[in-house]
């Protein structure tokens, strides 16, 4: 399993993982600064990528079914609004 997970990192690019890192920092930045643009939609974004990654990583070492995308991406979508606004889940 160990192999299989250090052949899919090493071997394999997440499409997104820029424009996730990209968004990230973009982000903090407009945050930090006070510009206009909203806290909102921006986690939301970034709590779908990150549940998405997170699925395709564990599907793709084979320790779930590839069947439970919008399971992953709806939870991290929560769990990353519920940490923006500083609220128990």
């Amino acid at each position: 399993m160990k192999k299989n997970l250090y052949k899919y990192l090493a071997g394999n690019d997440y499409p997104g993982r820029g424009i996730v890192l990209g968004k990230i920092l973009l982000t903090t930045f407009c945050y930090g600064s006070g510009a206009q643009g909203g806290i909102f939609l921006p986690m939301l974004v970034i709590g779908a990528s990150a549940g998405a990654f997170c699925e395709s990583l564990l599907s793709s070492v084979g320790l779930i079914s590839p069947d439970f995308v919008p399971q992953f991406v709806i939870c991290a979508m929560g769990g990353m609004l519920a940490a923006a606004m500083r609220t128990p889940i």
